[in-house]
């Protein structure tokens, strides 16, 4: 970095803990003056200022956009995706990716070296540089109250090239779990850009048509935008080069949710394919995190720095700015990343009924004094906390409507969030809030998600989004009385589980940061936020959630479906498969990555693996009468084999897949084996279903002793199964119901139902994989 000051240069390296300077960062004006009665000023008086080489406005208009400018990245262990996320995307929000194959068919891991960012060879670009593959960012685009969002791409075919027939695709896929081929049945819609500049526009797998099928090259890249309007409406704008090529109507609905993929389709030995400046209006899945209150109400400190490692969003308690032990609280703000609460300033005590608030006569005024006294730092503040509990409080949905709409009118721009109680959660929702959320503390998870459920039916529009409240604490927290670190922390988990199945839950906003001493007082609770936090932050990749699929032996068919419920694609007649008693398998088999099939033909005691690169390996262990097993038994990233064999009621599991590695005996020979990452360690273990009695036994080592878990799920006839089904990391059971082909997961304490879908005929067989 060169410091020039008066026309002398200055050389300034970073200290050791800075890796590289950002691509994006905010530049920040100030003066520190040890006289209040001195004056600093920037400028010359006379028009000279500031001059900065390049403002990206429209990254910091507000918390909602994303932005991933691809600059500087590392080439870590994936070659650069998922490296640095938080400093080359400069906005408030991150995410991270998964690389995908680009093709039709069933999900595989493409090669490794696919996938590059800011490679040698392609500097700070997404880049594909081996051939046809594609990357899906992790979470969907999503529609704000506008009812619509928009994708932008800088989408370069094949550098230094302007003809041909190499391709870069940009699309928006229904599927959480889509392989990324703009050409597949799961595709919303779909742009393909070749280098000569031909167009071709994808939704559901066929083409539609275009206002003009070609633009004419300026250059080898091609500044692409999709425009969509989710729902009925079915209204897209698809842009290439400023050219409005398609504008109107699609045949099918279009997603609130939809997943972004990136992809290079190449023929020409020797190009490269790469991406620029990926932008979204709004992404859905859990963007914010923080707390309710980071300024102590009685020591009078702000907490900001404390939780600033792990939180993006954060309210103060004492928002009073005409007091002064208060109004600077806002120069504490990073950009973007407040929220102001005026709940006190469009409501008062209603002297009338003892404990309840009514109207502030006058609200718009006092609105409008409020954001004068905010003045510059009004591009701190990204949400607005309108209402807490209105209709407990004694307000009409006149007066709650009416109320909204006076903050929305003082505060454009801004994203406002309500709360309701949980006595009123199908009270009508104002139309205007944006960010939707209730009150509920130490009541369980399903208890939260039926309060959840109960909520979406009642928001004004479903482009809505969510937010919940996390408990912190137990001290004077109604509902909370009993509850001790541990149970707060395990709550915390259960939320952030509830946001992985939800992908309209954009914000956790813990309940509270009390003082510095929290992490002392509340160790377990703490450590949970900051490993969720860390993760909303950063945009550190975790684990996706189980998808399902099915087996049909009347044709030998895979068939697969995304977590989120929308069909990715079959197999076909699969050669793996000779046999109806053949037993298909979903593992990793060469490392870490996405499922793939195999089969065990139970003839022969014959294991068939069939790889990402579609290449099988063949294995035999075990003798006749035994049941297959597949797993991650020593936690090495990858799957291999076992098998169960009732007449001695051992498991035999294989690190090699040729020799026995572990010996376990458990459960009873009448039991149906079932193996999982019960422990969340990484490593499958043992466990085992009782039908007669429905209850699931597991172990968390693979060694000989009684259960760790026990859990009664499903109904009689179900068939059992297992699944990360929150993307938690860890897998718990779960049934599949052949009278009604339905599969439902259970969550970490069996209690409920935390995942369900239906899939499939009526003769098929489950299957539950990691589809991506």
């Amino acid at each position: 970095m060169t410091l020039t000051v008066n026309g002398t240069a200055f050389a300034i390296t970073g200290p050791a803990s800075v890796v590289r300077w950002p691509s994006s960062s905010f530049l920040y004006l100030g003066a520190y003056l040890s006289n209040p009665g001195e004056l600093t000023t920037f400028g010359d008086g006379t028009g000279t200022g500031v001059n900065v080489s390049r403002i990206d406005a429209s990254a910091t208009a507000s918390a909602k956009p994303f932005v991933d400018t691809f600059d500087g990245a590392p080439a870590g262990s994936d070659n650069g995706l998922n490296d640095d996320l938080s400093a080359r995307q400069p906005t408030l929000v991150s995410a991270n990716y998964t690389p995908v194959s680009g093709t039709k068919g069933l999900a595989v891991t493409p090669p490794v070296g696919s996938v590059r960012v800011n490679s040698p060879a392609a500097p700070n670009v997404l880049s594909f540089p081996q051939g046809s593959a594609a990357v899906r960012l992790n979470k969907p685009a999503t529609a704000d109250l506008s009812g619509s969002y928009t994708v932008h791409a800088r989408l370069t075919p094949a550098v230094g090239r302007t003809s041909g027939p190499d391709a870069a695709t940009l699309l928006v896929s229904n599927a959480s779990g889509a392989t990324g081929a703009v050409d597949a049945e799961d595709v919303a819609l779909g742009l393909r850009v070749q280098a000569d500049g031909t167009l071709a526009l994808y939704q559901g797998g066929q083409t539609l048509p275009l206002l003009t099928g070609a633009v004419t090259p300026g250059s080898d890249t091609y500044d692409v935008s999709l425009a969509l309007t989710g729902g009925t409406a079915r209204q897209a704008t698809v842009t290439v080069n400023g050219t409005t090529v398609f504008a109107g109507q699609t045949p099918a609905n279009l997603p609130r949710d939809g997943y972004v993929h990136l992809g290079s389709q190449r023929t020409t030995p020797g190009t490269v394919g790469t991406v620029d400046d990926l932008r979204v209006s709004m992404l859905g899945g859990l963007d914010y995190y923080g707390y309710y209150d980071i300024m102590d109400p009685g020591e009078n400190i702000d907490h900001s720095p404390e939780v600033f490692p792990w939180t993006n969003m954060n309210s103060f308690v004492n928002q009073d700015l005409t007091d002064p032990r208060y109004a600077g609280f806002l120069d504490y703000c990073r950009p973007a990343s407040c929220v102001l609460d005026v709940s006190k300033v469009v409501a008062e005590p209603d002297p009338t009924r003892g404990g309840k608030n009514r109207p502030v006569p006058d609200a718009p005024a006092a609105l409008a004094a409020l954001a004068s006294r905010v003045g510059a730092n009004l591009d701190k503040i990204s949400v607005i906390y309108t209402l807490d509990e209105p209709y407990y409080q004694g307000f009409s949905a006149a007066q709650v409507e009416t109320e909204v709409n006076q903050v929305r009118a003082a505060f454009p721009g801004k994203m406002l969030a309500y709360t309701t109680d949980a006595y009123n959660l199908t009270a009508p929702v104002p139309s205007g809030a944006d960010l939707v959320g209730f009150d509920n503390y130490c009541p369980g998870r399903a208890t939260i998600e039926q309060n959840l459920a109960a909520l979406q039916g009642a928001l004004a529009s479903p482009d809505q989004h969510l937010v919940l409240f996390p408990e912190s604490f137990s001290q004077n927290v109604n509902g909370c009385e009993t509850a001790t670190d541990a149970i707060i922390a395990k709550n915390n988990a259960d939320y952030r589980a509830i946001a992985a199945q939800h992908p309209r839950v954009v914000y956790l906003q813990n309940f509270r940061w009390l003082n510095s001493q929290q992490p002392t007082d509340r160790p377990l609770t703490t450590q949970q936020q900051q490993r969720i936090g860390a993760a909303v932050v950063n945009a550190t990749p975790t684990p996706a959630p189980a998808g399902i699929g099915i087996y049909r032996p009347g044709d030998h068919s895979v068939s697969e479906n995304s977590h989120n419920d929308v069909y990715l694609g079959t197999s076909g007649t699969s050669p793996l498969f000779t046999s109806t008693d053949d037993v298909a398998l979903t593992g990793h088999w060469n490392g870490p990555g996405i499922d793939t099939v195999g089969v065990y033909h139970p003839s022969t005691s014959t294991f068939v693996l069939q790889g990402s690169d579609g290449t099988t390996s063949t294995y035999v262990f075990g003798k006749s009468g035994d049941f297959p097993v597949v797993g991650d038994w020593s936690g090495r990233g990858r799957t291999t084999i076992g098998v169960y064999r009732p007449g001695d009621r051992t498991f035999y599991l294989s690190d090699d897949n040729a020799t026995t590695a572990s010996r376990v005996t458990f459960g009873d020979s009448t039991w149906t084996p079932l193996v999982g990452n019960w422990s969340g360690s990484g490593r499958t273990t043992v466990g085992a279903y009782d039908p007669d009695t429905q209850t699931f036994h597991l172990r968390d080592s693979n060694t000989a002793g009684p259960d760790d878990h026990t859990y009664k799920f499903g109904n009689p006839g179900d068939l059992p199964i297992k699944g990360d089904w929150d993307g938690s990391g860890t897998d718990t059971v779960g049934v599949y119901r052949p009278g009604d082909r339905s599969f439902y997961g259970s969550a970490k304490d069996g209690t409920m139902a935390a995942y369900s879908v239906k899939f499939g005929n009526f003769g098929d067989r489950p299957l539950v994989g990691n589809w991506g």
